[in-house]
């Protein structure tokens, strides 16, 4: 019975989390739907309209994409939480390495490294759709200047 609170509560968290992204993304794109016609005043004098236009679409093509992201990382977790993939994982790992501090810190990084696949892929994805390199550290300052308030 405990168990399967605990999965009703998990499958609550990972459904609530990704509805309330996907709420945020509506507002951000409306918001930013409102205000695409005109530069706000602050940027008059560094954006022209053409830039300010290619930032509005660049913005909300990055919204959609995050929209898409969001749905796939909530569908794998929860295929990898209730499918029970993961204990026939863990079952097949442990008969052939053990259950040893060394075996199951390398089962943890299995797991980290298969779960890094997906951001990978994630990457991949956004660098072929905007043309630009994949970047493995996030720049915190190019990104304030894609920003739009």
């Amino acid at each position: 019975m405990a168990l399967l609170s605990f999965a009703v509560i998990a499958l609550v968290l990972i459904l609530a989390r990704a509805i309330a992204e996907l709420l945020l993304s509506r507002l951000n794109q409306r918001h930013v739907h409102t205000h695409a016609d005109e530069v706000p005043p602050p940027f008059r004098e560094m954006v022209d309209e053409p830039t300010y236009r290619r930032s509005v679409d660049y913005t909300l093509a990055k919204s959609r994409f995050g929209e898409v992201v969001t749905l796939f990382d909530a569908v794998l977790l929860i295929g990898i939480l209730f499918s029970g993939i993961l204990p026939w994982v863990f079952e097949k790992f442990t008969a052939a390495f053990g259950t040893s501090v060394l075996a199951m810190a390398g089962f943890l990084f299995a797991t980290g490294v298969a779960l890094s696949i997906n951001q990978f892929a994630i990457r991949v994805v956004r660098a072929i759709q905007t043309r630009r390199p994949i970047r493995f550290q996030h720049n915190y300052r190019e990104d304030m200047g894609n920003l739009i308030v």
